[in-house]
């Protein structure tokens, strides 16, 4: 999980990336950052890594404390961009996206009031998780 915080006066805007190790992630990060193809994004000042968070491990409340102990500035969040784990077996593959969803979307709308944006990076997975009726638990949530 890596979060980005853009500088930018005009924009005021502050991205939390999960999965941005990975192809789509690191592309969506360098597109943050303007930066492509440049390899150095691990050193701007506008970014931030966080090690060590796995959204699948743990109880639900878990990755929240960790977000809100890791993320700097937590409750600026306006943006989540969210990754897709590819799982051989359809099933699994629902239930591990579906719970990676709820879960990253959970850990974010809590400490954020300023959330306004979640971006499914796996869109071509989506049927995935058209189950899930409801990402977030916030009724005053604009995502709700």
């Amino acid at each position: 999980m890596i979060s980005v915080e853009e500088v930018h006066p005009a924009c005021n805007n502050h991205a939390l990336v999960f999965g941005a190790s990975g192809i789509t992630g690191l592309t969506i990060v360098n597109a943050l950052l303007h930066d492509y193809p440049e390899r150095a994004w691990l050193s701007s000042p506008m970014l931030q890594h966080v090690e060590g968070l796995n959204l699948l491990q743990g109880t639900h409340e878990e990755p929240n404390a960790q977000i809100n102990s890791s993320v700097p500035d937590v409750s600026s969040i306006t943006t989540v961009f969210c990754a897709y784990l590819e799982e051989r077996d359809m099933e699994a593959k629902t239930t591990t996206n579906t719970r990676l969803l709820k879960r990253a979307v959970s850990a974010v709308e809590a400490p954020s009031s300023e959330l306004r944006f979640v971006m499914i990076t796996w869109v071509s997975r989506y049927a995935v998780c058209k189950s899930v009726h409801i990402f977030c638990t916030n009724a005053a949530s604009p995502l709700h």
